[in-house]
């Protein structure tokens, strides 16, 4: 992998291992059901002739819907919720007919911390955090592939940003400094001496 400081805008989602859980719970309902019709001969029918086989019908549905939901929301997520990063700012996307967008500039993030769980240290996802000067304006980036990577290269583009405006205030001070110091000769501007020719 290249080193972060040449690494262009990237585009990111929630990795699908950072739903592992859904994933586990899923199948251990696909096992649950499976155990369930054959211990109670539940059976499914698409017209149904009595009311026990619409019961039957209509538990079998029911049941097959939560492992469906807990596979599917993960996608339904990526869909949903998008994050870029670029050489200038941070910005968050989500929302599916009415997309909301956050811009983040470096120069308005105050820190950036990364979390992450056992399994996330294992299969190398986390989540990242980019708090901003301000209550409640942050960007959070929840279950991101390379977390640690992505802080990393968000600290070092707001550490360039904060060292160059550094290094401005203080040549500025320095120079304001130099000027209060007794016998400092006020700099005047240079007088152009004009040549006749030019006219």
């Amino acid at each position: 992998m290249k080193d972060v400081k040449h690494w262009n805008d990237l585009h990111l989602k929630a990795s699908r291992m950072s739903f592992l859980s859904n994933y586990i719970i899923a199948g251990l309902a696909i096992i649950f059901i499976f155990l369930l019709v054959n211990r109670f001969n539940l059976s499914f029918d698409i017209f149904p002739d009595s009311r026990e086989e619409m019961f039957s019908t209509l538990l079998i549905l029911g049941l097959i819907l939560i492992p469906a939901f807990l596979i599917e929301q993960p996608e339904i997520i990526r869909f949903m919720r998008q994050y870029k990063i670029t050489l200038n700012e941070v910005m968050k996307t989500e929302g599916i007919f009415a997309k909301k967008k956050i811009i983040l500039p470096y120069q308005s993030v105050s820190e950036v911390t990364v979390h992450q769980t056992f399994f996330g240290r294992l299969l190398n996802y986390g989540d990242l955090h980019i708090e901003a000067y301000g209550a409640g304006s942050g960007i959070h980036m929840i279950g991101i592939r390379n977390a640690l990577k992505i802080h990393e290269l968000v600290q070092y583009r707001v550490n360039i940003l904060r060292e160059g405006q550094l290094g401005f205030f203080r040549e500025k001070e320095k120079e304001e400094q130099e000027s209060k110091k007794p016998g400092a000769r006020e700099k005047k501007p240079r007088k152009r001496k004009v040549n006749p020719n030019e006219f």
